[in-house]
């Protein structure tokens, strides 16, 4: 029996489809909320052929984890030390089959300490891949936390450029709350790297040393920014360098001198002063 005329429309499975990706409130635990709801979109994808594309659409398009995408590159697989490594020439013909899925990806966010079990120098041959590994990418969240060896701060800023080449990035976000190592090295690799004319929205969270001031005029296009820093005494010289954004709507950045650590879920008791918050007209 044929399916109803309906079900062969495009925007009337993607409407089915999001009804399953619902927030349940009664759900404590989010992971499991996660898991349920790709779930349903992986059954979905695989009830028939028509909605196989709508399906996997939806089920790539927000991802929390690098894992699932880069272990499809070509040639991709455990080496001797049992790390994840791919195994001879990296050549961008070959990538049918990781850009099918890749070009799906709209929302990702990963956390450095994920790309320990990634050979380092396949995270340096990705790096120089032209065109960048997610052309559809509008979000991008990179977080670091106490499972995160410097060494994997390290490979992320191997990889990191390849991330963030796409021409529809808008919304970054980048949460550090590894000690000692800091958001500058991060900073640099996304001026030089991320479109800036579309960049729009950048969150910070994490240590700031001065030296890193000079980045943000080149960010000119940026309308909101949401910062909270340890800036060690230039607090000032920021807000400054800040304000004269001409095309910012929204700034709002918060100094203090708690642990870094505490910067994963930025919340600051009513006792702990900040020095400013602003919003512009």
């Amino acid at each position: 029996m044929p399916p109803h005329y309906a079900l062969t429309i495009d925007d009337v499975i993607d409407e089915i489809l999001k009804r399953l990706t619902y927030n349940d409130k009664s759900i404590v635990n989010v992971s499991h909320q996660t898991r349920m709801v790709r779930r349903d979109l992986l059954a979905a994808a695989l009830c028939c052929k028509g909605w196989k594309d709508n399906g996997l659409d939806l089920l790539w398009n927000r991802m929390s984890s690098l894992t699932p995408l880069l272990t499809l590159l070509p040639g991709m697989q455990r080496i001797s030390d049992g790390k994840m490594g791919i195994i001879g020439k990296l050549d961008r013909a070959t990538f049918a089959l990781f850009d099918s899925y890749a070009f799906r990806v709209v929302h990702s966010s990963f956390d450095t300490a994920d790309l320990h079990e990634f050979d380092r120098a396949t995270c340096i041959n990705l790096s120089s891949l032209q065109g960048g590994l997610l052309p559809s990418l509008k979000t991008f969240k990179m977080r670091s936390g106490s499972r995160t060896s410097a060494f994997d701060q390290h490979t992320a800023m191997l990889i990191l450029p390849s991330l963030v080449r796409s021409k529809s990035l808008y919304s970054i976000a980048r949460v550090d709350s590894h000690e000692g190592y800091g958001l500058g090295p991060t900073l640099s690799v996304l001026v030089n790297n991320v479109n800036l004319m579309t960049l729009r929205e950048l969150r910070l969270y994490g240590k700031l040393p001065r030296e890193y001031a000079n980045l943000f005029p080149s960010m000119h296009h940026l309308q909101s920014v949401i910062i909270v820093l340890s800036t060690e005494g230039w607090e000032f010289e920021l807000l400054e360098t800040l304000s004269a954004l001409r095309k910012l709507q929204s700034l709002d950045v918060f100094f203090s001198q708690l642990p870094v650590s505490t910067f994963g879920k930025p919340h600051f008791p009513t006792s702990q002063a900040w020095v400013s918050q602003q919003r512009l007209s």
